[in-house]
């Protein structure tokens, strides 16, 4: 038996689910591919029968954007019908699911106030449809779920923006980033702890979860540029540009105000989560 069962654990957030359970000394498994695929009904049911936990979290997703676009039967196994899967088991077992879904569940035209729970989602592309599905699948099976939307997501892995960055940074002295993207940076370390404390606290529903602020990729990389002293160019363009198979919305935003309600607790800025990051936990150097 587990209090806690973690899948997806080799990624950049379940990996830190992980290590935050670790130092607590939190009873957890965790287990990734090939030992689980939750797009198989029968593996998951007999995971969680044979660990019994008090809470899932689905930390697994089909995450490439753009190779969703044109691989999207195994997209939606994933993001749509592994939430299902894990829903059904979870009620089953009768385990709290803590699922997480993206701000590109928004089309990005919202205009005057940041994203939240009650705004209407349209998502855009493959990606943010096949995560709002899995969102809906969950709702229909058990009210005992926790789903957090989460933006623009980093943490010690290599599929994140900041270490796109320094890969970039090390090949050319001239980078093109855009000015018209706009969310919210969000460190793995907040999202665990954050998560952890609506848990403990005995939340349910869907939630927002981001850092303080929002900027756009541009700002954002200027400050990593600041943190790991780039000297190179950095020239301010349209996403036009990059003529990417999927699109991306431009404003996607989200308040955290309805998560810090519910679990007391003030979170940090995108600035001072990037720079910690950086400084104190990243691998990573020009």
């Amino acid at each position: 038996m587990a209090r806690y069962l973690v899948i997806g654990s080799r990624g950049q957030l379940g990996s830190e689910f992980a290590r935050f359970f670790e130092k607590k000394g939190v009873s957890y498994r965790a287990v990734d591919l090939p030992d689980i695929d939750i797009s198989d009904l029968v593996q998951v049911e007999d995971l969680v029968e044979a660990t019994k936990p008090e809470a899932i979290i689905n930390c697994a997703a089909y995450t490439n954007v753009d190779k969703a676009e044109s691989d999207v039967h195994r997209c939606y196994e994933v993001n749509a019908r592994g939430p299902k899967h894990l829903a059904i088991a979870a009620a089953k077992a009768g385990a709290l699911l803590v699922h997480f879904s993206t701000d590109y569940v928004y089309d990005g035209f919202k205009f005057g106030s940041l994203y939240d729970e009650k705004d209407a989602a349209f998502p855009i592309n493959v990606y943010g449809k096949s995560k709002l599905k899995g969102e809906a699948n969950i709702k229909k099976i058990t009210n005992d779920y926790l789903i957090f939307r989460l933006s623009w997501v980093f943490g010690r892995g290599s599929s994140n923006f900041i270490n796109r960055f320094v890969k970039w940074a090390k090949l050319s002295e001239n980078l093109k980033i855009a000015f018209d993207e706009v969310s919210v940076p969000t460190w793995t370390k907040t999202i665990v702890e954050a998560s952890v404390k609506a848990i403990e606290s005995g939340c349910v529903g869907l939630a927002c979860l981001t850092s303080e602020g929002y900027a756009t990729r541009y700002e954002w990389s200027k400050l990593i540029a600041k943190i790991l002293g780039y000297k190179g160019l950095l020239y301010p363009v349209s996403k036009k540009v990059f003529d990417t198979p999927a699109q991306r919305p431009y404003f996607t935003a989200m308040s955290n105000a309805k998560i810090k309600r519910l679990i007391g607790v003030e979170l940090p800025s995108w600035e001072e989560a990037t720079e910690e990051f950086i400084k104190k936990d990243a691998r990573i150097s020009l």
